[in-house]
């Protein structure tokens, strides 16, 4: 991993890692999660966090004691033998044709909607968000993770604006409509359960920083922080805004849910408002693929390291960076927005199967915590096994297209095992 250079830094980190979390979840799950639990959704966004916290721990500690650019698939090699590896690495990349497509898709919808593009214009500001995203990277992770920083501020400023505009409008607390008397109901806690499982996918992103873990300049003190600090100022805007969501009742049908952003922006400041959400819907989609693209190309680094694949994929250039592993990521996404707009993919296919994925990445760092660390951080690790599990077997046929990517990277590891065992007898 000496190849890749620490450039890095606390700032840097937060800056990718929060823009990351945001993400576009933050643009439905509040009123998604409002939808199917009401007032309780309340509960789910404050379990969800507490059980996010020994997630948030297993990986700060095993991205501190084993920064690798292999991520997830590293800690799993070190718990669990090299095969886990190889099909954890697999596994993640299988993310990368259905994840990101998904996000810059959204992200260049945002943007037309205020230019008013059509589909072939907004196929034309996916491509264009595709290529700014790899000129940028080529500049080098410092220079990507100054524009990132720069972007959260943006996006974190504008999401206090409208708490802000929120309070102006109706100053009474946001709490004096909540009825917390818990239910013994069945209906309320398996509803509570629902949105337990979709509030999770508001801190999916974790498992990405991880992989930029060993370019941070001071990996023991900085990591963790990035991490925490992150974490709170992900979990308190989400908390707020499904506040402001509950108290504007901006949601309850798939239309209101999918812009309710929209519905309380035109409350607040009128029909101008529609500018205000297609630039912080583009910059926060543009940010999160930016992330999840970068930890691809240092996925696939390490496996050309590793052996897994060939070494062609593990050379940098003079600026350290992996442009050999960055390509196919680019193309591999830019395929499947052709495919998208050519032969009319749903989103919502790609969406249901990454989703498996995740919390699969999750759970398996949940257990390699478990195996790999001691005392109280061993704990945190078992209770965040736990609660994904929970997450993951809630998930239902979602979690087919991961199970189908373990099948096929154990069949892949035996044929080229086989393969080196037959060209050994031949030599």
């Amino acid at each position: 991993m000496s190849n890749l250079k620490k450039t890095l830094n606390l700032y840097q980190g937060i800056g990718i890692l929060v823009s990351t979390l945001l993400g576009s979840s933050i643009f439905i799950i509040p009123a998604v999660a409002a939808t199917i639990a009401g007032v309780y959704s309340i509960i789910a966004w404050v379990v969800t966090i507490l059980f996010m916290i020994p997630i948030a721990f297993t990986f700060s500690n095993l991205g501190s004691f084993y920064p690798h650019a292999g991520g997830t698939a590293f800690f799993v090699k070190q718990a669990l033998g090299d095969c886990f590896e190889n099909f954890t690495s697999w596994l993640y990349l299988a993310v990368m044709p259905i994840g990101p497509p998904v996000v810059i898709i959204t992200g260049a919808n945002y943007i037309g909607a205020v230019v008013q593009a059509n589909d072939m214009e907004v196929f034309f500001i996916c491509v264009g968000m595709v290529v700014a995203m790899f000129l940028m990277n080529l500049m080098g992770l410092k220079f990507a993770g100054s524009i990132q920083s720069i972007i959260s501020i943006i996006i974190v400023g504008i999401l206090l604006g409208i708490i802000v505009l929120a309070l102006g409008k109706q100053s009474e607390l946001f709490f004096d409509f909540v009825n917390f008397n818990i239910t013994t109901n069945v209906d309320t806690m398996l509803n509570i359960s629902r949105a337990i499982t979709i509030v999770f996918w508001c801190f999916v992103g974790l498992e990405a920083i991880v992989h930029l873990s060993s370019e941070f300049k001071d990996i023991k003190k900085d990591f963790p922080k990035t991490i925490f600090i992150s974490m709170a100022i992900v979990g308190g805007l989400c908390v707020l805004i499904s506040l402001i969501v509950l108290k504007y009742k901006a949601y309850g049908t798939e239309q209101i849910d999918a812009n309710y952003m929209v519905f309380l922006l035109k409350y607040l400041l009128g029909n101008s408002s529609v500018i205000f959400i297609g630039i912080i819907g583009f910059f926060s989609c543009f940010t999160t693929v930016n992330l999840y693209i970068l930890s691809f190309s240092r996925m696939i680094y390490s496996m050309g390291e590793s052996g897994i694949i060939s070494s062609f994929f593990s050379k940098v250039t003079n600026r350290g960076i992996p442009l050999n592993a960055l390509v196919p990521c680019y193309l591999c996404v830019l395929a499947t927005i052709v495919l998208k707009y050519s032969v009319g993919i749903k989103l919502e296919s790609l969406i249901l199967y990454a989703n498996g994925i995740f919390v699969a990445l999750y759970l398996l760092a949940s257990i390699s915590g478990v195996f790999l660390l001691s005392g109280i951080k061993r704990f945190l690790a078992i209770t965040s096994t736990i609660f994904c599990m929970f997450i993951y077997f809630s998930l239902g046929y979602q979690i087919l297209y991961s199970l189908v990517i373990i099948i096929l990277a154990f069949f892949y590891d035996a044929t080229r095992k086989k393969y080196k065992a037959v060209n050994l007898v031949d030599d």
